[in-house]
């Protein structure tokens, strides 16, 4: 009987757990309503920041815009989640983002891609202006 007991008692703990880090990542990792804000994008390699601004359009989309160095807005595309994983474009500028949220912040990768060279993506982290 001791044991059924204390079998009972893990699998109840590693529920609350679950659920505990599920909704978590719920709220953080899959609710486009977490990105939706104005936001500072910095590339590891050069820590110069970039702008960036999220909206959510009517139907429940995400939009953007990038703001480039000299601050001329760029339009954001096919901003979503998948697999915990939060992706979008800047397709006037060729550049594509991967990025997971760690704490408050996101942080990922730039990719541009290139027809005559191989790049490497950049690691890039963006956090939210208050």
């Amino acid at each position: 009987m001791k044991r059924n007991s204390t079998c009972f008692l893990i699998s109840v703990l590693f529920l609350f757990v679950h659920l505990g880090l599920s909704s978590s990542f719920q709220a953080r990792g899959q609710n486009p309503n977490s990105v939706v804000g104005n936001w500072t994008l910095i590339a590891v390699s050069d820590r110069k920041g970039r702008d960036i601004t999220f909206t959510m359009e009517k139907g429940g989309r995400l939009a953007g815009t990038y703001f480039t160095s000299e601050g001329k807005p760029k339009p954001i595309s096919n901003a979503r989640f998948k697999g915990g994983n939060f992706y979008f474009d800047v397709p006037d500028l060729n550049l594509y983002f991967e990025m997971r949220f760690v704490k408050d912040r996101l942080e990922g990768k730039m990719t541009a891609p290139s027809t005559t060279e191989k790049r490497t993506p950049q690691p890039v982290r963006m956090t939210k202006k208050r």
